[in-house]
């Protein structure tokens, strides 16, 4: 028996090797990790029971390859918690790259990273499925004609960026810090969870996920809002803050806290209506700030660069300036009406705020290094 570990959905922009894993795009064209019969077999034996929209065969996908393993070589237990553990830190480096109101392009979802460990016979035009169940596991042997997987209609299929030194970050972190693992692995599982765009989990789920994905990650052991809010606000600093005072959307909420930042008072709203709909409170009688698709834009926007700084602490990742400029715009997209729809389909609140704050700093970067330089001289 064969195994082959893939992604059948996910479309990456070319190979790249992180060490003990190397993602191969596999196509028509002849990767060169992939000899002819290799690539005759893969076709053959497994990516023709994968479907697109149109019902035909895929024409792309990622493969996965590890080092010092030969391709159909057996995965054992070790290996294949491995694996599926790397398609969670695959999944989270690439929608912490995702670009929200855009035309389509640059947006994925966590469903975009489904992964498959196939089993297959090289001379038997069939797979094997073995499938969990609470009370063990069971396999079965399905026949070439039966087998077939069609691509779920949540999934984008486009092709997907990566941030590669985010995974890199987190495969070494997985590698070194075992105990922090644990718990950063958790928190990566609960917020792709909230991020499969699929319609059978609804906006009250993900908000649930979504918080657990922030308590897990900064250790809450409480479960109090103090605690959660101490933590973040200990980790998440920004140079640029709001005006609590001059906040438009504090003004119009009828907010009456004593919170200094608005981020604050953002997750303090974003905890308390999780807590509503954890205990089973679907219509809140408490002034709203935020809405629920607010918050989950806004915590799946923050979540990942919350997670950056913290690595970056541990040594383990470099901030960029890219990485500075959106932890620092962070507190102007809470203020804005996000969702509001522009006359103009660029013009986006969400676009304008992100464009504007890295166009007005990279002016600034550019003067200091110009200032810089002629001290020098």
């Amino acid at each position: 028996m064969s195994m082959i570990a893939f992604f059948p959905w996910l479309k990456i922009k070319s190979n790249f090797d992180l060490g003990d894993i190397t993602l191969i795009t596999f196509n028509d064209s002849k990767p060169h990790e992939i000899t002819e019969s290799e690539k005759r077999i893969i076709n053959e034996r497994v990516i023709k029971h994968y479907l697109d929209r149109s019902n035909n065969p895929i024409d792309k996908c990622t493969i996965v390859l590890q080092k010092d393993k030969k391709i159909f070589e057996d995965f054992n237990e070790d290996e294949r918690e491995f694996l599926f553990s790397f398609a969670e830190i695959l999944a989270f480096s690439g929608l912490s790259k995702r670009e929200f109101f855009g035309f389509g392009f640059g947006y994925c979802n966590r469903d975009d990273f489904n992964f498959v460990i196939q089993s297959f016979a090289k001379d038997s035009d069939g797979v094997t499925m073995v499938t969990r169940r609470r009370d063990g596991s069971t396999k079965s042997f399905v026949s070439s004609d039966a087998y077939k997987i069609t691509m779920p209609f949540n999934i984008t299929s486009n092709e997907v960026e990566i941030d590669i030194n985010l995974a890199q970050a987190l495969l070494q972190i997985q590698r070194k810090s075992p105990d922090i693992w644990f718990r950063f692995s958790d928190a990566l599982f609960f917020f792709n969870r909230a991020n499969t765009d699929s319609n059978q989990i609804t906006e009250h789920q993900e908000i649930v996920m979504t918080i657990s994905a922030f308590e897990r990650f900064l250790d809450c052991r409480s479960g109090s809002e103090k605690e959660l809010i101490e933590k973040f606000l200990e980790v998440f600093t920004t140079e640029d803050s709001l005006d609590v005072s001059q906040s438009k959307r504090i003004s119009n909420s009828g907010y009456k806290g004593n919170a200094k930042t608005l981020k604050e008072i953002w997750l303090r709203d974003f905890f308390r209506m999780r807590g509503e709909y954890a205990h089973g409170k679907r219509l809140s009688k408490r002034p709203i700030i935020w809405l629920p698709h607010e918050h989950l834009l806004l915590g799946s926007y923050v979540f990942p660069l919350l997670f950056k700084i913290l690595l970056s602490k541990y040594g383990f990742y470099k901030l960029a300036e890219d990485d500075i400029d959106d932890i620092n715009l962070f507190e102007q997209l809470t203020d804005a009406d996000i969702f509001k729809k522009p006359k103009d389909s660029k013009s986006w609140e969400w676009n304008i705020i992100r464009s504007d704050y890295k166009f007005s700093k990279s002016i600034e970067r550019a003067y200091r290094k110009a200032e810089r330089d002629f001290k020098k001289a």
